[in-house]
């Protein structure tokens, strides 16, 4: 097959580009990598076609025993409709005779398809403005605390059998319900997968940066790319940070509490810098923060100081960093 013409659209009609994504093996790895390595200038559409198509994986609808009887009824109505048709029109062309059949097919292909997507695609997108947080009860009941600034999209309906996904842009903190080992629960970000069980952690997905921290139980992180596939096992305590811009992992062992702290309404800063405090307020409130003086921005700080808002923030940054702060409308200004 001659694929240096194809679009992102044509990979992801192509059956063999399909397989290779969502039921990968030895054969299909090996001629996706080796294709890629000689033709380069493809892998953004490949990355395209990848990441629709893993967004838009087919889970098993069951149909209702009613629903077989409803949908035979009309099928059968169907056929002997087009009898009836065929029988008044004996004398017309074969070629009349073949469309009648192909538009029996196609029906029957439509009425499938539409009970077989039934539910699969209906996405509840939730999105929380600056300065706000939200608890979020998803349909299996697990909790996901989702900070300011942040996007959680979900389908509607998880069968027992389907995996459990949502994707994350910005930040949360997950209590995930322990479910058959079988179903499992993935939270998609930018750079990264994280499967779990049933466990609790922090996922934080902003500037071209995925941290997660692990509070309790264990998770997979995957890390998918065209050429290969990286997974790593998270232990209690760990941090795990993936860089966008360098494409290198960074990982040590952490109080998980301090990387949690902001669904309690307070932020534990541990040896943090005033840049790194700014950074956080400018992803948080939507504003931006200004330090001029170097000096200034490299003074680090440990304690608890209050998020409940804005001003009350600023108010303990004052007097924690002994600096003098001016809010002036969508900007903050930090000096000696």
């Amino acid at each position: 097959m001659n694929y240096q013409n194809y679009t992102s659209q044509d990979f992801i009609l192509d059956d063999y580009f399909i397989e290779w994504v969502l039921k990968p093996n030895v054969a299909t790895n090996l001629y996706w990598q080796n294709w890629l390595s000689e033709h380069p200038e493809k892998q953004k559409d490949v990355n395209e076609a990848r990441s629709f198509l893993l967004q838009m994986k087919f889970t098993r609808y069951e149909l209702p025993p009613n629903e077989y009887e409803k949908e035979g009824l009309q099928l059968q109505n169907d056929i002997e409709e087009f009898e009836r048709r065929r029988s008044l029109s004996l004398g017309r062309s074969v070629k009349r005779y073949w469309i009648g059949i192909a538009a029996s097919i196609a029906l029957c292909l439509v009425v499938i398809a539409s009970l077989y997507l039934k539910n699969t695609y209906t996405k509840i997108t939730i999105q929380t403005p600056y300065g706000q947080i939200r608890k979020v009860t998803l349909t299996d009941q697990s909790v996901v605390t989702l900070n300011a600034n942040s996007i959680l999209t979900y389908t509607k309906d998880w069968n027992g059998s389907s995996d459990r996904e949502v994707w994350l842009q910005g930040e949360a903190f997950f209590e995930v319900t322990k479910k058959d080992k079988k179903q499992r629960f993935i939270v998609h970000t930018q750079a990264l997968d994280v499967q779990v069980v049933g466990t609790r952690f922090n996922v934080s997905d902003r500037k071209e940066n995925t941290q997660v921290v692990l509070n309790e139980g264990k998770v997979l992180l995957n890390r998918h790319t065209v050429l290969s596939d990286t997974v790593i096992p998270m232990q209690v305590g760990d941090l795990i940070e993936f860089s966008e811009r360098s494409k290198n992992f960074r990982k040590k062992n952490v109080r998980p509490d301090v990387y949690s702290s902001w669904k309690n309404h307070e932020w534990i800063l541990e040896e943090m810098s005033l840049r790194e405090v700014a950074f956080k307020i400018e992803d948080t409130y939507g504003v931006k923060v200004i330090i001029k003086d170097p000096a200034i921005a490299r003074q680090v700080v440990t304690g608890v100081v209050p998020t409940e808002s804005l001003d009350v923030l600023l108010d303990a940054l004052e007097a924690a960093f002994n600096i003098r702060i001016i809010h002036k409308s969508n900007q903050i200004f930090i000096q000696a």
